[in-house]
C-alpha cells in the first residue's frame, strides 16, 4: 500500500472518499448545515468563520458542508455553493474575490455566469469592474431564485494581505444590505480584523471552533479511513491497541492531519514516506507559518523561539532568563499568546507551576525543522516508533533492511537506509543500542557515504563533526567501515578525506588508517606511499611519526626487505620526542629482525633495551621479557 497523498488534502478526495472517510466532525459539520437551512427564507444572512490549528480539519469540514449542499435537494434549490481553492493568490482585492467567484460559477455552468465574467475582466477601470462584478452576482441570483455561500478558507490573508478597511467596509454592506450571499470561512484562529471593535467585520461571524480529537474520535477517524482502504492487517490489530491510541493521541496533539500521517506509519513502517510527506507539508505551510510568525510582537516572536528552544513546554520561570526579561512581564507575555491560540496553559495552581505549551504539533514540527536545525530526525515520529512497536519488534525491521540487497530495487537505498535510521534511533537507550547504531550506519554506507558519515557522528558521537566534510566524521566512519569488515567502502571514506582540505592531523590519520588497508588489500606500494607521506610531512608530530616508521618497518619486512625494515625502526628509536611506547615497539620488531638474520646479541640487546627503559608499557615489557627469554 503507497502513501495517498490526498489523505491531507480534501480537495482532492472524491465524493465517495470524502464521506467514506469522514469522522469526528459530523457535529460540526450538522451545525452549520442546520444553519443554512435556517436561512432559506430569512432577510437577514449570517456568516461563519470555522477556526481551529492547521490540520484540524477545517478544509474537510468545509467541503462536507458543500457536499452536504449538493446532496440535500432542499438545500441545493436555494444555495449555489461557491468553493476557491485553499491558496487564493490571484485575490488581492475585493474585485477580484468577485470575479473569482464569477470564475466558480462559470466552472459550474451557472446560466449568465460565464457572460458576465467577460464583461467583468475586460473592464481595464478596477473600480468599474467591481461594481459590474456586484451586478453579475445580483442578476445571477435573481435569475436562478438562490443565493450564493461562498467558501473561503485562510480568511485572514485575504482581509489582511488583500482586502483593506475600504473594501472590507464595502464586502459588509453589500452582505447585510442586499443579502444574496453569505461566507463561510476559516482561519487558523480569530485575527484583528475581526476582534478590533475600529474593524467593518467586528463581531460579525458566528465562530466556530474545531477542538483536537480526543482519543475516541482518533479511533473512528482511523477505522473509517482503514475501512475505505480496505487495510484488514491494519484493523485487526489495531483494535487491540487502544491504550497505544491514546498515546498517539497525546503526541499528535489530537491533530487529524498528524493523525493520518502516523496511520500511513503504522500501517507500512516506511517512515521515510512519512517524513518526506512531512517536510513537503512543512514547505508548502512555511508561508502562512512564517507570516504567522513575523505577524507577531518582537517580544512575543522571542518567546515563542526561546519556548522552542525549550522543547515546546516550559514555565515562565524557565523562560524568563533566556528572554532577559522580568518575571511578570514574561506571564504578560505568555498571557496574549494564549489568547491568540498560539500557546496553551498545562496544570498550575495550588503553589504548582503552570506550563506554557505549544499545543500545534504541525507548527512544532515546522519551527524546529526549519530554525532549530533538527530537519535530519524529528523526534515526533521516533517516539510514535516506541509506542507503537516494541523493541523486538523494531531490531527484527533492522535487521530486515540490512539483509535486503540493494541491487535488486535501484533507488530505494536512501528510503531504506532513512528508514533504519529511525528505527535505530527509537532504540537508543535499549540493550539493541549498539547493533540498531550498526545496522543503521551500515544501511547508510551502503546508499550515500557522505550521509553515513553524519549518522556515524550521531550514534558515535564524534566531537566537532557537524557536517559531511568533517574529516573527523569521515574518518571515524573509515574506522568503522574496516572494522565492520566492508575494507573497500572504507577506503573510498579515506580516499575522500586525502582529496579534501581538512586539518592536517586529520589527514595524517587518515595516511596511515589507509596505509593500513591498502597494506591488508596487498598493495604494499600504495601502504609504503602512505606511511612515506606521513614521515615526510613537515610539522607532523613524533608520535605519528613513529606509528608511520613502524608501520613501513612492518611492511618492508613482508617483502623480504629486512634491512629495510631496521632501518625504519632505528629511525623510531633515534628520534627526537618519540613516546615510549612506539619507542618500545620499535626496539621490540628491531630485536625481533636482527633474530631473524642470526644476531642473537642484538636481538637480546633490544629486548634489553626495552626492559630497562623507564615508563614503558606493560605490553611492549611484557613480550620484551618472554622473547629475550626464548632467544636465551
Amino acid at each position: 500500500m503507497s502513501l495517498v497523498t490526498h489523505k491531507f488534502t480534501p480537495a482532492a478526495m472524491s465524493d465517495v472518499e470524502l464521506e467514506a472517510t469522514f469522522a469526528a466532525r459530523s457535529h460540526t459539520v450538522e451545525y452549520l448545515v442546520n444553519s443554512l437551512r435556517d436561512q432559506i427564507r430569512s432577510g437577514t444572512l449570517s456568516s461563519f468563520i470555522v477556526t481551529g490549528p492547521r490540520g484540524a480539519g477545517k478544509s474537510t469540514v468545509i467541503h462536507m458542508v458543500d457536499l452536504r449542499i449538493r446532496q440535500d435537494p432542499d438545500l441545493s434549490a436555494v444555495w449555489i455553493p461557491v468553493l476557491f481553492p485553499e491558496e487564493q493568490f490571484r485575490i488581492s482585492s475585493l474585485r477580484d474575490l468577485l470575479a473569482e467567484t464569477l470564475q466558480v460559477l462559470s466552472q459550474q455552468r451557472i446560466e449568465g455566469a460565464s457572460e458576465w465574467l467577460e464583461r467583468v475582466e475586460a473592464e481595464r477601470d478596477d473600480e468599474q469592474s467591481e461594481q459590474l462584478a456586484v451586478t453579475a452576482l445580483r442578476d445571477i441570483t435573481r435569475r436562478s431564485g438562490k443565493r450564493l455561500v461562498l467558501f473561503v478558507e485562510n480568511l485572514d490573508l485575504l482581509f489582511e494581505g488583500g482586502l483593506g478597511d475600504q473594501m472590507q467596509g464595502t464586502l459588509r454592506r453589500l452582505i447585510m444590505n442586499e443579502p444574496f450571499m453569505l461566507l463561510i470561512s476559516s482561519s487558523v484562529h480569530l485575527f484583528d480584523s475581526l476582534k478590533s471593535y475600529s474593524e467593518p467585520f467586528f463581531n460579525y461571524f458566528g465562530t466556530v471552533r474545531l477542538d483536537r480529537l480526543n482519543a475516541e474520535q482518533v479511533f473512528e477517524l482511523l477505522t473509517r479511513r482503514a475501512e475505505f482502504d480496505g487495510n484488514e492487517d491494519f484493523l485487526r490489530s489495531f483494535k487491540k491497541e487502544r491504550a497505544k491510541i491514546r498515546a498517539i493521541v497525546e503526541l499528535s496533539g489530537g491533530n487529524p492531519r498528524l493523525v493520518l500521517m502516523l496511520y500511513e506509519l503504522l500501517s507500512q513502517r516506511q517512515v521515510t514516506t512519512i517524513v518526506q510527506c512531512l517536510r513537503q507539508l512543512v514547505d508548502e505551510l512555511t508561508p502562512l507559518l512564517k507570516h504567522e510568525v513575523e505577524s507577531l510582537p518582537v517580544q512575543q516572536r522571542k518567546l515563542i523561539h526561546v519556548l522552542m528552544e525549550k522543547g515546546g513546554t516550559a514555565t515562565p520561570t524557565d523562560l524568563a532568563g533566556p528572554m532577559r526579561l522580568p518575571l511578570n512581564a514574561v506571564t504578560a507575555q505568555l498571557k496574549r499568546l494564549k489568547n491568540a491560540q498560539m500557546v496553551e496553559v498545562l496544570g498550575g495552581g495550588k503553589g504548582r507551576p503552570a506550563h506554557y505549551t505549544v499545543p500545534d504539533k504541525l507548527f512544532a514540527i515546522w519551527y524546529r525543522m526549519r530554525y532549530l536545525g533538527q530537519s535530519r530526525r524529528i523526534e515526533f515520529f521516533v517516539e510514535v516508533l516506541r509506542i507503537w512497536f516494541d523493541e523486538e519488534e523494531r531490531l527484527q525491521t533492522l535487521r530486515s533492511l540490512a539483509e535486503a540487497d540493494p541491487s535488486r530495487s535501484p533507488g530505494r537505498g536512501q528510503d531504506s537506509a532513512t528508514t533504519a535510521e529511525y528505527f535505530a534511533a527509537s532504540l537508543s537507550n535499549t540493550k539493541y543500542a549498539q547493533e540498531a547504531a550498526d545496522l543503521s550506519i551500515g544501511q547508510w554506507a551502503k546508499a550515500d557515504l557522505e550521509e553515513a558519515a553524519i549518522v556515524y557522528t550521531q550514534f558515535v558521537g564524534v566531537s566537532q563533526a557537524r557536517a559531511s566534510t568533517e574529516t573527523a566524521a569521515y574518518t571515524g566512519l573509515a574506522r568503522w567501515l574496516s572494522h565492520h569488515g566492508d575494507p573497500s567502502h572504507a577506503l573510498e571514506v579515506l580516499d575522500r578525506v586525502l582529496e579534501g582540505q581538512g586539518e592536517s592531523s586529520a589527514r595524517v590519520e587518515a595516511l596511515l588508517d589507509r596505509g593500513l588497508l591498502r597494506g591488508v588489500r596487498g598493495d604494499v606500494g600504495g601502504a609504503i606511499a602512505d606511511y612515506t607521506a606521513v614521515i615526510e610531512l613537515a610539522g607532523a608530530p613524533p608520535e605519528q611519526v613513529a606509528r608511520a616508521l613502524v608501520n613501513r618497518g612492518v611492511t618492508k619486512g613482508a617483502q623480504g626487505d629486512l634491512a629495510g625494515r631496521i632501518a625504519d625502526y632505528t629511525a623510531v628509536i633515534e628520534l627526537a620526542g618519540v613516546p615510549r611506547e612506539p619507542m618500545a615497539r620499535a626496539l621490540v620488531y628491531r630485536g625481533m629482525t636482527k633474530g631473524a638474520q642470526g644476531d642473537v646479541a642484538g636481538e637480546i640487546a633490544d629486548y634489553t633495551a626495552v626492559i630497562e627503559l623507564a615508563g614503558v608499557p606493560r605490553e611492549p615489557m611484557a613480550r620484551a621479557l618472554v622473547y629475550r627469554g626464548i632467544t636465551k
